[in-house]
C-alpha cells in the first residue's frame, strides 16, 4: 500500500508511448519531440517521433527523423527501423509520381507525357524504389513489396516493359500477400474500390512482361499458375492474363492451345483486341473467311475507332485482299483521321500502304471529322458481318435494370445486356446474333444475344 502511494509518476517516455498504443498520435507528438531534445534520448525515442510523424501523414519530417535515427542505430539495425524508413521513402518519393490508384488494361495506351517528362519520372521512381531495396528486405510490414510493384505500374503505363520484368523479378511470390484491401479514402469518382493483393498484381504484370520481352515459355507457366491460384480477380486480370497466355501460345506454334484459349477469353469479355488476335490466329491458319467474320464482330464492339487502331488496319488489309476496294480506301482513310486529329505520327509503313491504297487526307482532321468517318465505316462493318453472319428474331421477354431476356421463335430464352439496349420494352419484336458466352452462375458455356435492335415496321 505504502509502496504504491510513494510510486513515481510515469516519465514523459512511459506517457508517450502509451499515448502512442492507443492511438492518440497528435498528443505523443509534443512528449517525443521534447524527449528528443534531451542529450539522453536514445535511438527509440527518435524512431517513435518519426512513426508519430507518419501517422499524422507528415511523412517529409518522418523522414527526417528516420534519417537521425538511423545514425543512432548500429548495424545491424532493426528491421523496425528499416521498414519505417523505407514506407517514409516510399510516402515522400514514389507514391506521388502513381498519377491514379485505378488500373487501365486498354491494350491500345497513347497520351504518354513528353519523352524528357517520362525519363525524369523514371528516375525519380527508381531511385526511390532503389532506395527503399536497399534499406528494407521482403516481408510481413515491410514497403518491399509495395515499391516494387509501384515502380513497376509506372514503368507499364509507359510500356518499358524489360524494366518491368527486371523489377517483378525481385519479388518472391510465396512471400507475397494473398489478400485483396479496400484504401480508406475515395477514388475521384466517389467510390471505394477493392484493390488487388500483392500476389496477383505481381502476376498481372509479370506475365504481360514476359510476353513483351518475348519469354513465351514463362509466359505460357506463370499465366497458368495464375490461373490456378484460386485469387479473387480484380480489373479483369482473369481476362486480360489467358489473353498474354493465348499471344504467348501464338508465338509457340502452339495454335490449338491458344484457339481454345481465346476462345475462353472471347466468352468472357467482347474486346476488339481479343478479336483481332482470333482472327490472326485464324489467318495463321489460312482461313481467311473466318477471320474477316471475327474481325467485324470485334469492330463492332470498338466505341470509337483509337480504341483499337490495329484492328481496324487489319479490316483495311483483309478488304483489300478480298477486293472491296472502297472499303479499304474507307478504312484506311478512319486511320488516318484518327491520328490526324490526334496529333499522333504517322509511321512511313502506313502512309506508303494507304497511298498504295489510293489515301491521302488533304489536310489535317478534326476529332468531328474522325467521328463521323467512325460512325459511316461502322454502320458498314455491321451491314457486312450481317450479310455472311445470319441475325435471329425474336422478341423481349423482360427486362430488369442490368439484364434482359429475348426469346427466339424456337422458343429459346437467350440472356442480353439490358444497358446495352436500354428501349428494350417486354413484346417488343427485336433481331440479334447469338453467341457463346461464360454462365458464371451455372459455371457453364451457355447462348446469348448481343447488339439487339428492334425490328421496325417497313414504313416507320
Amino acid at each position: 500500500m505504502i509502496d504504491s502511494l510513494l510510486k513515481a509518476p510515469p516519465s514523459d517516455r512511459e506517457r508517450a508511448k502509451e499515448l502512442y498504443d492507443e492511438d492518440h498520435f497528435a498528443l505523443a507528438l509534443p512528449l517525443y519531440e521534447e524527449i528528443c531534445r534531451s542529450p539522453q534520448a536514445t535511438g527509440w525515442d527518435v524512431h517513435f517521433m518519426a512513426k508519430c510523424l507518419s501517422k499524422l501523414e507528415r511523412y517529409a519530417e518522418a523522414l527526417d527523423c528516420c534519417r537521425r535515427a538511423w545514425k543512432m542505430f548500429s548495424e545491424p539495425r532493426p528491421d523496425a527501423v528499416k521498414n519505417l524508413c523505407g514506407w517514409c521513402v516510399y510516402h515522400c518519393d514514389l507514391k506521388p509520381l502513381v498519377t491514379t490508384d485505378s488500373e487501365d488494361f486498354d491494350e491500345f495506351e497513347s497520351d504518354h507525357p513528353a519523352e524528357d517528362a517520362q525519363t525524369d519520372r523514371i528516375q525519380r521512381a527508381t531511385k526511390a524504389a532503389s532506395s527503399i531495396c536497399e534499406v528494407t528486405t521482403q516481408g510481413n510490414f515491410s514497403p518491399f513489396a509495395k515499391g516494387v510493384l509501384t515502380v513497376a505500374k509506372i514503368l507499364k503505363r509507359i510500356d518499358r516493359w524489360p524494366q518491368v520484368e527486371e523489377w517483378t523479378a525481385r519479388l518472391d511470390p510465396a512471400m507475397l500477400s494473398r489478400d485483396p484491401w479496400t484504401p480508406p479514402r475515395r477514388d475521384n469518382g466517389g467510390t471505394v474500390r477493392e484493390i488487388a493483393s500483392d500476389l496477383e498484381t505481381s502476376y498481372g504484370y509479370r506475365t504481360k512482361a514476359l510476353l513483351k520481352v518475348r519469354r513465351y515459355a514463362e509466359c505460357v507457366e506463370l499465366c497458368q499458375l495464375y490461373e490456378c491460384s484460386g485469387l479473387k480477380s480484380h480489373y479483369d486480370w482473369d481476362v486480360w492474363v489467358p489473353y498474354y497466355r493465348a499471344q504467348a501460345l501464338r508465338e509457340l506454334n502452339r495454335r490449338q492451345e491458344a484457339h481454345s484459349t481465346i476462345d475462353g477469353v472471347i466468352r468472357k469479355k467482347r474486346a476488339p483486341s481479343v478479336f483481332r488476335l482470333k482472327a490472326s490466329l485464324l489467318l495463321d491458319d489460312g482461313d481467311k473467311e473466318a477471320a474477316w467474320r471475327v474481325a467485324l464482330d470485334g469492330a463492332l464492339e470498338l466505341h470509337e475507332s483509337k480504341n483499337d487502331p490495329e484492328l481496324v488496319l487489319m479490316l483495311a488489309r483483309l478488304a483489300k485482299d478480298r477486293g472491296e476496294l472502297d472499303a479499304a480506301r474507307g478504312q484506311f482513310e478512319l486511320i488516318l483521321s484518327n491520328r490526324s486529329s490526334q496529333d499522333w505520327k504517322i509511321p512511313e509503313q502506313l502512309r506508303v500502304e494507304a497511298e498504295n491504297a489510293g489515301v491521302v487526307l488533304s489536310g489535317p482532321e478534326t476529332v468531328q471529322q474522325t467521328e463521323r468517318r467512325f460512325r459511316e465505316m461502322r454502320r458498314w462493318w455491321w451491314k457486312e458481318l450481317a450479310s455472311s453472319d445470319t441475325r435471329t428474331s425474336g422478341s423481349i421477354e423482360r427486362v430488369t435494370d442490368h439484364s434482359g431476356f429475348v426469346r427466339t421463335a424456337e422458343g429459346d430464352s437467350l440472356y442480353f445486356n439490358s444497358r446495352d439496349f436500354k428501349d428494350a420494352r417486354p413484346g417488343m419484336p427485336v433481331d440479334f446474333w447469338v453467341r457463346e458466352s461464360s454462365d458464371f452462375k451455372k459455371a457453364r458455356v451457355s447462348k446469348c444475344a448481343i447488339r439487339v435492335r428492334q425490328i421496325r415496321p417497313p414504313n416507320a
